[in-house]
């Protein structure tokens, strides 16, 4: 509703209102008022004036619609009623104005996605002729065509709150064409609105137009100033919002919002039926529900300090329920069983003070009889340095760590449990270093989603550290930069990790991986889905430890198939280094020791086999022979042909030392190995003994190996 007060009483009044009939169509109704002010008539100069004054009304009903699914358009009509009174003689008649737009995609402009509008529309189609009295006067046909480019920009997303404004800007332009006079007319203007709120304008339309507007609450205030050359028109103009009506709402957000608030709701009611686990004591029910739910909102705590409630919880219930079942073991004379019961119960709890003097006071009651808890005590032990070593070479240093907390409270004061802090940490650095070289190599390649990865495996490791933060945070801006990605693009980033997020809170494993996936193909430099991404990818070491015999087995049996692994791989990478330095006697060494670990490693049996050949002394060729009756000088050496040509004799070159030395080292391995398999086979371990013989494939045929196994029985 507006109302303009114009000059000599002159008033222009104006209104509209409007109703969505769906959420594709709304209908309205405006109405426009012109009055005049007062106007002295008089028939003649000295006579006495009478007072006149006009009217005029336009009232239009609107209806439009959103046909972009079935025609891709935007369309609208006007149907006005025209009505005029003036002094008493009236006129009135309808006429119908009609419109269509089109919305495209428009370019980057500053790093964000703008909208490009274009539209069409006709005033007076059906042209209203009103006549008074005696005199007809038709509207004219106007036909407009407009551009306009909108340009979201500055936005302001907070991931914590789930809140985002931005601001917009709008350029328009229109050509005006009045079919009548056959005049067109060129009209501009410019609008800039803060968060959706506040709005500055400016336009030229034959004079210069400024306004300024903002709406607080259900309120509009809009302000216009025109500078006609005769006078300036100030313009005031109130709307007021009710009902459902609601401002204008950004695609990508209101997609965003979407899945954001189902995710919400669904966050809300996993807390919710945590809380009624926990108080029917059904703490692994709850631990299991929470360590999905927190990647669902990660900047909320909600579900973190629920989850390390119930972990306690849990851990308190389980300690309790073992002390107390140790306790009566213990009261019945059955220290091993009891010291068994103890050390389980470091799977809850590995650093509980009250566990420890359990098991301090259990191992020496079982001790003093004689039982065979030494034995356990040591069995246990080697079980969890297995694990420590299987997790740390797995790079899982979250279980390393729970594991070394465990060998602490059982043997902390041992030189086993000092190695195997110094193991982790050892590990630890070296795999961090690496991560960081990584990142940087893959950064100087170009190759910005890799290292991106390695830094973040990095922070992984050591989330304080400033080397991976930068290296991270350099590697996410070049990632940004090569990507153009926009803020509404990140906002579909943060999208799909919801998505990802919720369908692995619903235990839907592979789904949430899919989208993962799709998710740092899209945006790398994603900062919250990397913890997630690694728990959907990484394997994780078991970090429980069992005392029956077959675990303990089990697990050497693991640590010592990983220890092999990672051994090869430090022969083989000495070796290359060893290689590329000219050492070739070194880097056979090293190949060697890889070999013996794993004999059936075909790459290293090749790379002895190309050391070899190399190190061997290759024959001279012989000298060609001269042509009948010359001189030749062959090698330092004057021939004379004499009837004939005799050939130099053809030399092998001298072994060099590192043939010698690499001859050596075969030497050796053939002599440890068959005095290894000797050994084993006076046990009568003839299984082992004939494995090691097949160490010597690389040395000796099938056939000499076979005649060494027959030798053996």
């Amino acid at each position: 509703m507006s109302h303009y007060a114009l000059f000599d009483g002159a008033m222009y009044n104006f209104f509209s209102l409007g109703q969505t009939l769906s959420d594709k169509t709304i209908m309205g109704l405006s109405g426009i008022n012109l009055r005049s002010g007062d106007i002295e008539l008089r028939e003649a100069i000295d006579s006495n004036p009478r007072t006149v004054n006009t009217s005029q009304w336009l009232v239009t009903g609107t209806l439009a619609s959103d046909l972009r699914e079935s025609l891709g358009i935007l369309a609208g009509l006007n149907l006005n009623y025209l009505y005029f009174d003036f002094d008493g003689v009236t006129a009135g008649n309808i006429g119908l104005d009609a419109g269509v737009g089109r919305s495209f995609r428009g370019p980057f402009i500053f790093g964000n996605r703008s909208q490009v509008s274009f539209g069409l529309a006709g005033q007076s189609i059906i042209r209203p002729v009103m006549q008074l009295r005696t005199e007809k006067e038709s509207y004219p046909t106007v036909w407009r065509g407009g551009v306009a480019l909108s340009l979201p920009m500055f936005f302001r997303y907070n991931p914590v709150k789930q809140t985002f404004h931005y601001d917009k800007a709008n350029i328009y332009t229109d050509i005006v064409l009045d079919t009548d006079v056959n005049d067109t007319r060129l009209a501009v203007g410019a609008e800039y609105a803060i968060l959706n709120r506040y709005t500055v304008r400016a336009g030229f339309n034959d004079t210069l137009t400024l306004g300024a507007g903002a709406k607080l609450g259900d309120y509009q205030f809009d302000y216009a100033i025109d500078f006609k050359s005769y006078a300036y028109f100030h313009r005031i103009g109130v709307a007021f919002y009710w009902g459902d009506a609601t401002e204008e709402e950004d695609e990508d957000y209101a997609h965003f919002m979407t899945v954001y608030t189902r995710v919400e709701r669904f966050y809300a009611g996993q807390c919710k039926n945590a809380r009624e686990l926990l108080d029917k004591r059904n703490y692994d029910s709850a631990v299991t529900l929470l360590e999905r739910t927190v990647y669902l909102l990660p900047p909320r705590r909600e579900a973190v300090d629920l989850l390390k409630q119930a972990r306690d919880l849990k851990a308190s219930g389980k300690i309790t329920a073992s002390r107390e079942r140790a306790m009566e073991q213990f009261q019945k004379g059955d220290y091993l069983a009891a010291y068994k019961t103890s050390v389980e119960s470091l799977n809850v709890s590995p650093d509980d003070a009250d566990t420890k003097v359990l098991l301090e006071r259990t191992y020496n009651e079982a001790a003093n009889r004689g039982l065979r808890v030494k034995q356990l005590k040591q069995d246990t032990v080697d079980a969890l340095v297995a694990l420590i070593r299987a997790a740390s070479a797995a790079n899982d240093f979250e279980q390393a760590e729970l594991n070394l907390a465990k060998l602490k409270t059982l043997d902390g004061e041992s030189y086993i449990f000092y190695d195997a802090r110094k193991h982790i940490d050892e590990t630890k650095q070296s795999y961090f270093s690496s991560l960081v070289v990584k990142s940087e190599e893959e950064f100087n390649k170009k190759n910005y989603p890799e290292a991106i990865m390695s830094a973040e495996r990095a922070l992984a490791v050591d989330a304080k550290n400033s080397v991976a933060i930068n290296a991270r945070k350099k590697a996410a801006q070049a990632s940004d930069k090569k990507k153009k990605l926009s803020t509404k693009d990140r906002l579909y980033s943060e999208r799909l990790y919801y998505t990802a997020a919720e369908h692995y809170a619903k235990n839907a494993d592979s789904s949430a991986r899919e989208v993962i996936f799709n998710l740092m193909r899209f945006n790398p430099a994603q900062a919250y889905a990397y913890p997630l991404f690694f728990r959907l990818t990484d394997k994780r070491i078991d970090a429980d430890v069992k005392l029956k015999e077959a675990d303990v087995d089990a697990l050497r049996l693991e640590y010592q198939k990983t220890v092999v692994e990672n051994r090869v791989k430090e022969f083989v990478l000495s070796a290359k280094l060893q290689r590329q330095q000219g050492d070739l006697v070194k880097a056979y060494q090293s190949y060697l020791s890889a070999y013996d670990l794993n004999p059936d490693d075909t790459a290293v049996i090749a790379a002895l086999q190309d050391i070899y050949e190399e190190v061997k002394p290759k024959k001279k060729p012989a000298a060609p022979a001269p042509r009948p009756g010359e001189w030749t000088e062959m090698l330092g050496e004057v021939h004379e042909q004499r009837g004939g040509y005799k050939a130099p004799e053809r030399r092998p070159t001298e072994p060099g030392p590192e043939l010698k030395e690499i001859d050596k080292l075969r030497a050796d391995y053939i002599k440890n190995v068959r005095a290894a398999a000797e050994a084993l086979a006076v046990k009568s371990d003839y299984a082992a003994a004939e494995k090691e013989l097949m160490k010597l494939k690389l040395f000796f045929p099938e056939g000499e190996i076979n005649k060494l196994r027959r030798q053996l029985r």
